[in-house]
C-alpha cells in the first residue's frame, strides 16, 4: 500500500477494532483488505476480493455489524486514493462493497449453522453451544443493511431480514413459506429457480444471478442474487441469498452511456453512435438493414459564433438539428458528428430514387430561414455526400464516412447539393 491507503487502513483498523474487543486483525484479514484495496485499480477488475474480506472479519470475531458499515467506508475513499486512471469507479466501489457483505453474511451463516447441536442430542439441562452464535448471527441479521435471505431445499423462503422486506414491500412474515422464484419478474422465474436448485442440491456452491423484480415502491429493479449452499451439522442444508440491488446502478450505468453516445447540445447520437451503427450494419452477422450513409455539412455557424457569442451559435446548431430531423422523419437515424457535420444512416433497402428525395427533403428543410438569439434568421448553406451501402459491402465504419465525405466534396465542385 501506498502512504495514503496505509493510513486509511490504519485508521480502519483501529476503529474496527473498537468494535469488537475480542477481535483481531491478523495476517490474514490485513492480507485480505490489502488485497482488496489492491484489487479496486486492478485489470482485470474482479468484486471476489471483497468477499473475502467479509470471510476474515468473521473468522476474526468481528460480529458487530457495524464493521460491515466501516469497511464499506474504507472502500467509498479508495477513488480519490488510487487517481483518476481507473474505469468505472463507482461501479467498483458499488460492487466491492456488496462482495464484503456477501462474503460476511455467508461466512456467518456457515459458523452458525455448523455449531447448532439437535435438540435430540443435547443432555438435559445444557445450554446448546451454538445459541451465542446463534444470537450474534441473529443480530446481525436483522441489522444488516445488505438485504439477506435463507431458504430450504425445496426453494422455499424462511428467513427474511428486514432490509429485504423492506426493498421487496412485503412484511417478512408475508415473504416466509413463499418460492425464492415468486419475488422477481416472471420472466426470470424459471432461470431463477433453475439456479437456486443448482446450488440446493449441491450440485454447484455458489452462483450469481442476474434478475428483474418490482421494488417496494413499484418500480422495476434489476438486481444479482449470490446464492450459496450452507450445510448444516445435521439434517438438511439451506441456501443463502444475499440480494444486491443494482437499480441505481444500472440507471447511472444507463446514463453514462447515453451520455457517452449522444451530443450533449442537440441531444443526437454522437460520432461514436453512428460508427456502432455502421459496423453493425457492415457485420455479416448481425448485418442491418441500413441502405445509405448521407453527410451533410452545414457552413455559418462560426460566423454566429463570432459575432454573437457562444450560445448564439448554440441556439442555431439546435435549430438547424431539429429542421435536419424533421426531414429525416423515420426515414433514417440522424447523428451530429461535431461542428457543422451531420449524418444519416438511411434505413434500407434503400433505391438512389429514394435517396435522392431525402437529400432533396434536407436541402428543403435548411432552405427556410432558421431563427437565431438574437431575434434575427440566417439560412444555413450546406453541402450533402452520398454513399450507397449494398448487401456483401466490405467497407468499414470508416471508410463508408470518408467515401460519403469525399461524394460531399465532388458534388460541391460541381456545384450540386
Amino acid at each position: 500500500m501506498d502512504r495514503k491507503v496505509s493510513q486509511v487502513f490504519v485508521a480502519w483498523r483501529a476503529r474496527v477494532v473498537d468494535t469488537a474487543p475480542a477481535g483481531v486483525v491478523g495476517p490474514a484479514l490485513e492480507e485480505a483488505v490489502s488485497g482488496l484495496v489492491n484489487g479496486f485499480a486492478a485489470t482485470p477488475f474482479r468484486a471476489d476480493v471483497g468477499a473475502a474480506v467479509g470471510t476474515e472479519l468473521i473468522a476474526a470475531n468481528f460480529l458487530d455489524p457495524i464493521v460491515l458499515d466501516l469497511t464499506a467506508a474504507l472502500v467509498g475513499e479508495l477513488p480519490g486514493l488510487v487517481g483518476p486512471d481507473v474505469s468505472d469507479p463507482v461501479a467498483r466501489v458499488a460492487a466491492l462493497v456488496g462482495a464484503v457483505g456477501r462474503g460476511y453474511a455467508q461466512a456467518l451463516w456457515r459458523r452458525s449453522a455448523s455449531a447448532v447441536v439437535p435438540v435430540r442430542s443435547r443432555p438435559a439441562g445444557v445450554v446448546p453451544r451454538g445459541r451465542e452464535v446463534d444470537l450474534r448471527f441473529e443480530l446481525v441479521f436483522n441489522h444488516a443493511s445488505l438485504p439477506i435471505a435463507v431458504g430450504d431445499a425445496a426453494g422455499r423462503i424462511v428467513y427474511v431480514n428486514p432490509a429485504l422486506a423492506v426493498i421487496l414491500g412485503k412484511g417478512a412474515r408475508e415473504l416466509i413459506g413463499t418460492s425464492v422464484g415468486d419475488q422477481v419478474d416472471p420472466q426470470d422465474r424459471a432461470h431463477v429457480v433453475d439456479e437456486y436448485m443448482a446450488v440446493a442440491s449441491a450440485g454447484a456452491r455458489t452462483k450469481r444471478v442476474e434478475c428483474r423484480f418490482t421494488r417496494g415502491d413499484g418500480e422495476p429493479g434489476v438486481g444479482t442474487l449470490t446464492l450459496t449452499s450452507v450445510r448444516a451439522a445435521s439434517g438438511p442444508g439451506y441456501v443463502l441469498g444475499v440480494w444486491e440491488d443494482s437499480t441505481g446502478r444500472r440507471r447511472m450505468q444507463d446514463q453514462l452511456r447515453r451520455l457517452a453516445l449522444h451530443d450533449h447540445l442537440t441531444g443526437l447520437p454522437n460520432r461514436a453512435y453512428m460508427i456502432d451503427t455502421l459496423e453493425r450494419a457492415l457485420d455479416a452477422r448481425t448485418r442491418s438493414r441500413i441502405g445509405a450513409l448521407i453527410y451533410c455539412a452545414v457552413d455559418g455557424f462560426k460566423q454566429i459564433n463570432d459575432e454573437q457569442g457562444r450560445a448564439a451559435g448554440d441556439f442555431a446548431v439546435t435549430g438547424t438539428a431539429f429542421r435536419i430531423q424533421q426531414a429525416v422523419g423515420d426515414d433514417g437515424l440522424l447523428a451530429r458528428m461535431g461542428g457543422g457535420l451531420f449524418a444519416v444512416a438511411v434505413a434500407g433497402p434503400a433505391t438512389g430514387d429514394r435517396v435522392r428525395t431525402l437529400v432533396d427533403r434536407i436541402h428543403l428543410s435548411l432552405a427556410q430561414p432558421i431563427p437565431t438569439a438574437d431575434g434575427g434568421t440566417y439560412v444555413p448553406r450546406a453541402t450533402i455526400g452520398v454513399t450507397m451501402i449494398r448487401p456483401r459491402d466490405r467497407r468499414t465504419a470508416d471508410e463508408v464516412l470518408d467515401d460519403a465525405d469525399a461524394d460531399r466534396f465532388h458534388l460541391r465542385d460541381r456545384g450540386s447539393y
